[in-house]
């Protein structure tokens, strides 16, 4: 019985040693097998990881392309690239409206491992480019131009205020000074929320001209001298007219009383308010009803928005729309059921021109004590010797509109925050040399004495900007025969001896701008040269010897011995935003296509 029992716990050892064997092999089979399928999990997100790096691969690539050339991909391409004998990437690049713009450049790219494969794709905007037409040496709104001793503008000057000079100021030139608007406009609607209304577009036939009605206020003056029209465009239209007609049974006649030029390049990407001046005020009755009609070209794919309220707000018009105004037969309006947004501004006292010696011809409604080299057209003359021919009686010269709006430069604005933001100041020390641009600065930018900045594309400043003594501030050649620009919302000072210079091609200029009201905008100390000076809403002011190529405020302010010339290549100006800065990414985001050619959807996350 004992040797029994023996055998059979001989027996059940062997078989303990052989099942737990057993479970050694399983658990070693089971970490093996989770080890290999964590292994190749693991190979397969880097495998996935890796293709993505492909496809944003081709994107880049293909971003870099448009940068290059703008036009590349305008009518679809499709490129390919080989990394390894495992890795490659093809992308597409095709044009496309979007929410965000229109002629996208839209980059689809593939990224492959073997046969493992994701897509990425990105929508690269145009970002605005603008056109200016700087006419003049000196060009100024309501608040006028100052001249004080012996300051010398070599060029000509339109003045929307009142000109006037001191002891020896001169102006080579010819000198306009318009008839006044008055500073409130009546009537006017501007509704805190607007909405686009689109027109002079050819998907919509009876919305290719525009029109509001308003009733005419003559308590300031009977003189309708320019109006107001909250617009912006899409694309690239044509000038627009714009014409003050009478009523015809509630809708635009085909009399016109007046009529002025919205100017697309003053125009931005966002709805504001832009002015028209009239090029003959008309006369207008009091009360009586008249229509500001906007008279477009057809287009697919470059119109206007007008921004129009959501109810009918204005109790003394009404907007409506038509296929086309005409001057004869028969025409159809279509009512809009809402209003608008504008502002009419009447006439206010005569303008003058005062204590100047003046090259050509002067062209105000008052001259006083000018000596003039050419002809004078004025209504009064109050002690001016003119060399040329007297023109009494003559009309005022209408309100020329400025060539930098504030419209402009929100475009510039967004022009530089398309390369990225810093937050905080920003400044380039004495005596070093900084790149920048396209970028946007939160915060105030400094260039120290002796120090060098140069632009690669539009900087955009929320704060003040200070170019202190002998700073020198450079256009990077790329920019070719373009101009570049540097904007803020803060006050610009400018002093002795700076510098500022184009790509080094003809025609290329720097333009500094600034949205500041203050009586001190720009700042401009002695002979800081070479440069355009914008600041539509405030006063610029040259000191003692300072100069500049061209100059465009609301008021202009030159002290003794200071001096403006005029470059005739201003005549015609491109600003953009730089080398290749022209478009901006938009809408980065990884894809799903059912095929290699779509439809495609973004990944859900």
């Amino acid at each position: 019985m004992t040797q029994h029992l023996r055998g059979q716990s001989g027996v059940i050892g062997i078989l303990a040693v052989l099942i737990f064997s057993a479970l050694i092999v399983v658990i070693g089979s089971a970490m093996v097998a989770t080890s290999v399928l964590t292994f190749q999990q693991s190979q397969e997100r880097i495998d996935s990881t890796q293709s993505i790096v492909d496809a944003e691969s081709g994107v880049e690539d293909g971003l870099l392309q448009v940068r290059r050339n703008p036009n590349f991909g305008a009518n679809d391409a499709t490129v390919s690239m080989s990394f390894d004998t495992r890795n490659r990437t093809e992308y597409t690049i095709s044009t496309v409206d979007t929410q965000s713009c229109q002629d996208a450049r839209r980059v689809t790219a593939s990224g492959f491992l073997d046969t493992l494969v994701r897509r990425v794709q990105v929508d690269n905007c145009p970002q605005p480019s603008v056109d200016a037409d700087f006419v003049y040496a000196l060009q100024a709104g309501s608040g006028g131009i100052d001249m004080s001793n012996n300051s010398r503008i070599i060029g000509s000057t339109y003045s929307n205020g009142n000109h006037t000079g001191g002891n020896g100021a001169s102006v080579t030139g010819d000198v306009w000074v318009a008839g006044a608007a008055a500073p409130n406009p009546t009537p006017q609607y501007d509704p805190a929320t607007v909405t686009d209304f689109l027109f002079g577009s050819s998907t919509n036939p009876n919305a290719i001209d525009v029109a509001q009605s308003f009733a005419a206020d003559t308590t300031q003056s009977n003189k309708l001298v320019k109006v107001a029209l909250k617009v912006k465009k899409i694309g690239n239209p044509a000038n627009a007219t714009v014409r003050i007609v009478t009523d015809n049974s509630n809708q635009p006649s085909a009399t016109q009383v007046a009529s002025g030029t919205l100017n697309a390049s003053s125009v931005g990407s966002a709805l504001q308010f832009i002015d028209v001046s009239l090029s003959t005020p008309p006369t207008l009755a009091n009360g009586q009803k008249y229509w500001i009609v906007v008279d477009a070209s057809s287009s697919g794919s470059n119109y206007w928005s007008w921004g129009i309220a959501d109810d009918n707000g204005y109790p003394g018009g009404s907007g409506k729309n038509s296929d086309r105004w005409r001057s004869s037969g028969a025409m159809s309006w279509y009512p809009v059921g809402k209003d608008f947004a504008f502002k009419a501004f009447m006439g206010s006292p005569p303008t003058y021109a005062q204590s100047l010696t003046v090259g050509g011809d002067v062209h105000a409604n008052t001259i006083t004590s000018l000596s003039v080299a050419k002809d004078a057209y004025f209504q009064t003359n109050n002690g001016s010797t003119v060399a040329g021919s007297n023109f009494p009686g003559s009309q005022d010269p209408p309100q020329r509109d400025l060539p930098i709006t504030d419209a402009n430069i929100n475009d510039f604005k967004t022009q530089g925050t398309s390369g990225g933001t810093q937050t905080g100041d920003v400044t380039v020390p004495l005596g070093s040399t900084a790149t920048m641009g396209p970028l946007k600065i939160n915060g105030d930018l400094v260039v120290e004495n002796n120090a060098t900045l140069r632009i690669t594309g539009t900087l955009y400043v929320t704060g003040t900007m200070l170019f202190s003594n002998n700073a020198k501030i450079i256009l990077d050649p790329g920019y070719g025969s373009d101009s570049g620009v540097i904007v803020s919302d803060g006050a610009i000072t400018i002093s002795n001896n700076v510098t500022f210079t184009g790509s080094g091609s003809a025609n290329s200029f720097l333009l500094l701008g600034t949205t500041s009201t203050s009586d001190a905008a720009i700042d401009v100390s002695n002979n800081a040269t070479n440069i355009i000076l914008a600041a539509p809403n405030g006063t610029i002011r040259l000191h003692n010897n300072a100069g500049a190529n061209a100059l465009t405020a609301n008021r202009l302010m030159l002290d003794n011995n200071a001096v403006v010339t005029y470059v005739s290549g201003l005549a015609d100006i491109h600003f953009t935003n730089g080398p290749g800065g022209s478009f901006a990414a938009n809408g980065w985001r990884e894809i799903v296509c059912d095929t290699d050619s779509g439809p495609c959807t973004p990944v859900v996350e």
